[in-house]
């Protein structure tokens, strides 16, 4: 199984951590792990230091749809069983890259 997690945080708050902590679990129970997220954020390089792949994604804009094209192309690239939306913002990315890169993946 393989799962795309969205976050567009910039800083670092509780709900970074727990995705942190979610990825290194599943990742321990063979579930492969990629996150999305800001490329100036701390959640990207702790991702990375950790050893989670990862993905830059600056949004700019939920309706600007050139942010859904670039979301699209990072689920054509990974293709996910499943999109996980891990704040408001990512859920609006989540469902327009979703649809126009016509990704099976659960949302």
């Amino acid at each position: 199984m393989k799962i795309l997690h969205i976050s567009t945080a910039h800083g670092w708050r509780g709900g970074e951590q727990q995705l942190l902590y979610l990825a290194e679990g599943l990742s321990n129970l063979g579930v492969k792990n990629i996150i999305v997220a800001q490329p100036d954020s701390l959640l990207h390089s702790k991702a990375e230091r950790m050893a989670i792949e990862s993905e830059k994604f600056s949004s700019s804009g939920e309706l600007n749809l050139f942010s859904h094209l670039k979301l699209s192309k990072i689920i054509k690239k990974h293709t996910p069983d499943i999109i996980h939306a891990h704040d408001g913002h990512a859920v609006t990315y989540a469902i327009g890259g979703g649809i126009i890169s016509r990704s099976k993946a659960k949302r």
